[in-house]
């Protein structure tokens, strides 16, 4: 039997339409994981002139006096004359000062002294916040309780407790968790193939990820495997870093500045500076103070080439470098907050590995994928 071509046309347009039907009607499988944010809320009782008489104590090397204490500001007077100078190299985000001979006064407030407090003792970012009508502190990382409790025994206070029960919670605040998510939407639309990844909170802890399951290997490398961003100035001049240095040995040498969430943007390109390839990036008002103090307390902005900066991922070392003399010496008068992260004369893909480790921190708490599970989706 003969067939014409028109014929074999139509025939071969019905069975195209019909595959292309068939297909759409195949059951699409999804995989469901879960991302886990690292962190704890807690209510604390604790005294903020307490907090600043100890820290003053102990930096003056002297006892001081607390005159008065308000809402707004803190005033006392120590045995002897202090320079202003040297009341600002302490501060590291306590607040403005003003000193007249040996009366001192801190423009600052609760809160911001017991973050500082807190996160100077732990090593990590703290932020204040409300959960369910009660004022809370955000500590972004895995904290116990009583390591909590043994913090604030250094200065006579103590976890909060209602009926009997410390106000304390695994987890994060609602806003925190809508940024984590924010930033994983923005990081996952630079993967076009991953346009269909949805996000659902669920409790205060877990975002559970739903991905197309050809893809989710992918969506938990992205979103998953990304560690937390730090970056840390080394005070310990006589050592040396090692690339693969552990992270228990650069804690000992180095002191912490900031994570990645004080980074406020990141070049999507390294550029070149003469012949060396740089890394722009901006941080924001808070990181660019934190950088400041710390830049003065640990002596970089004095001896620059002594001290380096160390950027670290997943507790790794990714980066480490000297302190540019021209910039220590403008530090010492105002937060920058333009940096300029210089990998050498090498391959520009170096610089590039540096910005997607800078871009892929971005987020203000640790985040680990914890749970993954088939779903069927028609």
């Amino acid at each position: 039997m003969s067939m014409n071509k028109n014929a074999l046309n139509v025939l071969g347009i019905i069975v195209i339409s019909f595959v292309v039907f068939f297909t759409g009607c195949v059951e699409e499988k999804e995989e469901s994981f879960q991302l886990k944010l690292e962190g704890v809320l807690v209510s604390m009782d604790v005294d903020k002139d307490t907090i600043i008489e100890q820290k003053f104590n102990k930096l003056l090397n002297d006892s001081i006096t607390m005159i008065n204490s308000n809402d707004e500001s803190v005033t006392f007077v120590t045995k002897k004359p202090v320079s202003e100078d040297i009341i600002d190299s302490f501060m590291y985000n306590y607040g403005e000062s003003t000193v007249t001979g040996n009366r001192v006064t801190l423009k600052t407030t609760k809160k911001r002294v017991i973050c500082s407090f807190l996160g100077d003792k732990l090593e990590s970012d703290v932020v204040p916040t409300f959960y369910n009508g009660t004022e809370m502190y955000e500590i972004r990382k895995n904290v116990s309780l009583k390591a909590i409790n043994n913090v604030l025994a250094q200065v006579n206070g103590s976890v909060a407790s209602k009926n009997g029960k410390p106000i304390f919670i695994e987890g994060v605040s609602p806003e925190t968790m809508d940024l984590v998510i924010g930033i994983l939407k923005d990081r996952i639309e630079m993967f076009h193939f991953l346009q269909n990844v949805r996000f659902h909170k669920y409790g205060n802890s877990i975002i559970i990820v739903d991905a197309p399951s050809m893809f989710v290997a992918d969506a938990m490398d992205i979103l998953g495997e990304t560690g937390k961003f730090e970056l840390r100035i080394k005070t310990e001049v006589t050592k040396k870093i090692k690339a693969n240095e552990s992270y228990s040995n650069i804690t000992k040498i180095s002191k912490h500045v900031l994570y990645g969430d004080s980074i406020k943007n990141v070049s999507a390109y390294p550029e070149k500076s003469g012949n060396i390839w740089v890394v722009p990036l901006q941080l924001s008002e808070t990181g660019a103070i934190k950088f400041r103090e710390a830049a003065i307390k640990t002596g970089l902005v004095e001896d620059p080439s002594s001290h380096e900066v160390i950027m670290l991922l997943n507790e790794k070392v990714i980066f480490f470098a000297p302190f540019s003399p021209e910039l220590a010496e403008a530090i010492k008068d105002k937060p920058i907050y333009n940096l300029v992260m210089s990998t050498g004369t090498g391959d520009e893909e170096i610089a590039k590995g540096l910005i997607l480790h800078l871009k892929a921190s971005m987020l203000p708490v640790n985040v680990k994928v914890v749970q993954s599970a088939e779903l069927s989706v028609l």
